[in-house]
């Protein structure tokens, strides 16, 4: 009797080591799309930001065969942007698309295409890659594990669902994919040059074999080491997924480039942190930081240089904020915002002024800025006990209005906007 309990106990366990395998390799993989999508998205926004073309080189490029696109100097400024294998080593293309009119259709699918495409012959290419990126590699790796893929015709593509629906709202989007190359999403962001022109969407690409290959993985050993207990698995399993959801979550809140929290977590944590200040009833200081004529030293020095900059400048703006409770954003550009909470306007203006002191002490030479021979930073200051009312816009369109003076009476210098004469 005891060996039919006993292997009742046991079908009884296994089948529910695999109902809680499913049910959790589902929820995470619902949940890691999710995030990744977020991530795709965000990254595309933020290389929007700091991929700079003008007409003239989108039209220079327009003329390029495939395989001499990838050695033009535009498309290695946007390589080198992805340089750090760690930082992206889920990612594995960055491009531009341009839709093209019926005019400009310079190629359709071929018989030998139809499996490359997905889609029956005849069909019009009238998408063109501007750029295109393989992340992780360098163009010497690319041209030779990839030389085949050079061809011509293999700069473009058709126009899918996801595509038309980026290229008319022109807005940040995301979408599924399943492409010759594995399942994946794509983050959009549109992208214009510096004269204002539309140019089309840059994508960005995070392939997701790696997550499914974790859940494959897991399934697998629950198979081989079902006699463990189906809980200690199950807590395995969850842990490794809460690490890598945190991990993705960090990575989906931070500035790829200095490090700094991004916009988007900003605009998270100043609702949050206003609402908590006004039921404590604590001062809330921010602080809007701007390079001073960053443009002229891009320009002057190359964007390479001005990347250093900007990672230069954040290191030293973080050098003098609280460690547990300060925060430093980059808000866009060459411009970044300081939360300082629970702060009154004295400490406020104290930290701004060890901010200007900081960045004029990294003595980084700037021979071409109107108010010094080193890289300086113009700063709005704005601190106030928030109101029932206020939001995160209130407090920036403050620090932003001291940093407007700032740079409007001789930079290199901090104005603070009093609380009485602005609200």
């Amino acid at each position: 009797m005891k060996k039919y309990v006993y292997a009742i106990i046991m079908i009884l366990y296994i089948g529910f080591s695999i109902i809680v395998i499913n049910y959790a390799s589902n929820w995470m993989t619902n949940n890691n799309y999710s995030i990744i999508a977020s991530k795709a998205k965000d990254i595309a926004i933020l290389t929007e930001k700091n991929f700079k073309l003008t007409d003239a080189e989108v039209e220079e490029l327009k003329k390029l065969e495939f395989k001499d696109l990838i050695l033009h100097p535009v498309n290695i400024r946007l390589e080198d942007m992805f340089s750090d294998k760690n930082g992206y080593k889920d990612i594995r293309f960055v491009y531009i698309m341009v839709k093209l009119d019926e005019e400009q259709i310079k190629y359709r699918v071929t018989k030998e295409y139809e499996e490359f495409y997905g889609v029956q012959a005849g069909t019009p290419l009238n998408v063109l890659y501007l750029v295109d990126v393989v992340v992780g590699k360098t163009l010497r790796e690319t041209l030779n594990e990839y030389a085949s893929y050079y061809d011509d015709i293999k700069r473009y593509s058709h126009i899918r669902t996801g595509d038309e629906i980026a290229f008319q709202e022109k807005k940040p989007v995301y979408e599924m994919m399943d492409s010759e190359y594995g399942q994946g999403i794509t983050g959009f962001a549109p992208i214009y040059t510096e004269e204002g022109t539309f140019v089309g969407m840059l994508g960005v690409d995070i392939y997701i074999e790696e997550y499914e290959s974790n859940v494959k993985l897991v399934r697998l050993l629950l198979f081989i080491v079902f006699l463990l207990p189906s809980v200690a698995l199950t807590a395995v399993y969850v842990t490794l997924y809460v690490i890598n959801l945190r991990r993705a979550l960090i990575t989906a809140q931070t500035d790829p480039l200095t490090s700094a929290k991004n916009r988007r977590f900003m605009e998270k944590y100043m609702t949050q942190t206003i609402k908590d200040h006004y039921k404590k009833q604590l001062p809330l200081s921010v602080i809007m930081i701007d390079i001073d004529y960053f443009k002229k030293y891009n320009d002057n020095y190359g964007h390479q240089q001005g990347d250093n900059v900007l990672v230069e400048v954040t290191k030293g703006i973080a050098s003098v904020l609280r460690d547990n409770t300060d925060v430093i954003c980059r808000y866009g550009g060459e411009e970044f915002l300081a939360i300082l909470t629970n702060m009154k306007a004295s400490g406020a203006k104290g930290v701004a002024e060890r901010i200007k002191m900081a960045v004029n002490g990294l003595a980084i030479k700037h021979e071409y800025s109107d108010v010094s021979n080193v890289v300086t930073v113009s700063q709005g200051v704005y601190s106030a006990v928030p109101k029932n009312t206020d939001t995160e816009k209130i407090f920036i369109e403050y620090a932003d209005k001291g940093l407007y003076e700032a740079k409007n009476t001789g930079r290199n210098k901090y104005v603070y906007m009093e609380a009485e004469k602005t609200r």
